[in-house]
């Protein structure tokens, strides 16, 4: 068996994905903070936070009623899964159209292949 010469995988996490996707799907969203919850109700947590609600130190498990305590410009937007199911449809066969996709770990996460062409220039860092 050879020894690889470089980086055989590509490991892709989206961020924050369900918040992420709801500022792509609405574009009066970006820049905003959004907390993504399960169901309409002060009781339940947040399954996904907006970076920019993070920089505010919002995180997800946050009750809403201690989120909007915290941020209160905060917007709150119920889960549409089918939706982030599509979403994550798209982006896999985008991504697939430049690298294979050799597993899918979650909707927010994949692991590529490399080919053993690429393997030494994974590890090139450009030092300009």
């Amino acid at each position: 068996m050879r020894k690889p010469t470089g980086l055989e995988r590509l490991y892709v996490d989206f961020d924050s994905f369900f918040a992420s996707a709801e500022q792509h799907l609405q574009p009066h969203l970006r820049g905003r903070p959004v907390g993504v919850i399960p169901v309409d109700s002060e009781h339940t947590g947040l399954i996904a936070v907006s970076r920019e609600a993070k920089a505010l130190g919002l995180k997800r498990g946050t009750f809403v009623r201690d989120a909007r305590r915290q941020c209160p410009g905060l917007i709150l937007i119920t889960a549409r899964h089918e939706v982030y199911v599509e979403l994550h449809r798209q982006i896999l066969a985008a991504i697939e159209t430049v690298i294979p996709v050799r597993a899918v770990c979650s909707i927010d996460e994949m692991v590529c292949a490399l080919m053993p062409s690429e393997w030494p220039q994974a590890l090139h860092i450009d030092s300009a």
